[in-house]
């Protein structure tokens, strides 16, 4: 048992060094063009893990990761930022991603109407109760585990179904992000085709009186977490909280190293990535064609009408793709399709993620009322 949990603790800064190494090399730059260096951080260790590994989703890492390692990240990237860059978000970039996050809840109810006409459909639908399964759907796209189990229980989703939704949306987000990782990175031709502005970056130096301390900055970001980690604090307090510490620090300290915390979110992104990678697990996939059909038809219309919407809201389509992952993935990948398009842009999908996770409650509680408004006409 310890040398099967120090293989584990062993293999992830491992797979860390090795992503790197991918990333750098100019014999693999045609690959790394298709599969993102970060992008196989996720994806070796679901390949590694049932021939070498063999943890299961319960074990020790995954739970050091989410209390620990996912805060830390983003600590890290929150400060490495100004206020000035922050400000990116502000104004029609958080309306357009609030916006999306409403076509996300209200597509699903829509589709049921359309999808009921269809005998077959109909019956699992409304006869078995397949309709309660967006419920919790609604919840993982927008608001993560948590907003997901809560509206499980308030659709009543029965657990044979709900077992085929985990497994179901946990295929469903892996290619999507496999697409998003691709699609953000077009998006600069996508802005000039369509006469779109890229996002701009505050370039000024700040704290031009003082040179940067790597010491002090790495020190001060130690010690919080080390104080953090003697309270029980909930997840998501831990990720307000260190979001909203990491703009002070980035912006109250003189010797603030901006540059230093930058690469060292980039590499706590990349071990986050591969913990996640570790649950991936499609042996026991079980599934109704046509509860992919629904999810797989949702997913595509509700991507369709957010770039709509955003060439109507006339802003840069970068937001597109990382609206929806911060949306469907949340504050893991959120960052590391961002960094994909530019590494700056990392903390602004943070903080779009957050504002998911502190909404999916919501949006899925409106979903509810509207299913209850349509299922008695159908």
């Amino acid at each position: 048992m310890i040398f099967d949990n120090f293989l584990v603790f062993a293999f992830i800064p491992l797979c860390v060094y090795l992503i790197l190494k991918v990333e750098v090399s100019s014999r693999l730059e045609k690959f790394t063009r298709w599969v993102p260096a970060i992008l196989l951080a996720y994806v070796i260790p679901a390949m590694v893990n049932p021939f070498l590994l063999r943890i299961s989703e319960d074990h020790l890492i995954h739970s050091l990761s989410k209390e620990y390692l996912l805060p830390l990240t983003v600590l890290c990237a929150m400060s490495s930022i100004s206020l000035n860059d922050i400000k990116i978000v502000a104004g029609r970039p958080l309306i357009y991603f609030l916006l999306s996050s409403a076509i996300i809840a209200v597509c699903p109810v829509v589709l049921l109407l359309a999808f009921s006409l269809i005998p077959d459909f109909h019956e699992f639908l409304i006869v078995d109760q397949g309709y309660t399964s967006t419920l919790p759907v609604v919840g993982s796209w927008i608001g993560g585990s948590s907003s997901m189990l809560v509206l499980k229980e308030l659709a009543e989703t029965p657990e044979t179904l709900f077992l085929s939704v985990l497994v179901l949306d946990n295929l469903i987000v892996n290619v999507w992000t496999l697409f998003l990782f691709q699609w953000i990175k077009k998006t600069p031709q996508l802005n000039q085709r369509f006469d779109r502005e890229e996002v701009t970056f505050n370039t000024e130096v700040s704290n031009k009186k003082q040179k940067p301390n790597r010491f002090w900055s790495i020190s001060t970001i130690i010690l919080v977490v080390a104080c953090f980690a003697l309270f029980n604090f909930s997840f998501l307090f831990k990720i307000v909280f260190f979001s909203l510490l990491g703009m002070l620090f980035a912006n109250l300290f003189r010797f603030w190293d901006h540059k230093t915390l930058q690469k060292l979110s980039k590499l706590l992104i990349i071990a986050v990535m591969s913990i996640l990678g570790l649950k991936l697990n499609l042996n026991y996939l079980e599934f109704s064609p046509r509860l992919i059909a629904f999810l797989s038809t949702w997913m595509v219309l509700q991507f369709g009408l957010s770039f709509w919407l955003a060439l109507r809201m006339n802003i840069s389509l970068v937001w597109v793709p990382l609206a929806s992952m911060a949306n469907v993935g949340g504050v893991s990948t959120a960052p590391a399709v961002a960094s994909a398009y530019d590494k700056r842009l990392m903390p602004h999908a943070i903080i779009l993620a957050i504002v998911s996770m502190v909404t999916g409650t919501f949006w899925g509680l409106i979903t509810l009322q509207l299913m209850g408004w349509v299922i008695p006409l159908v």
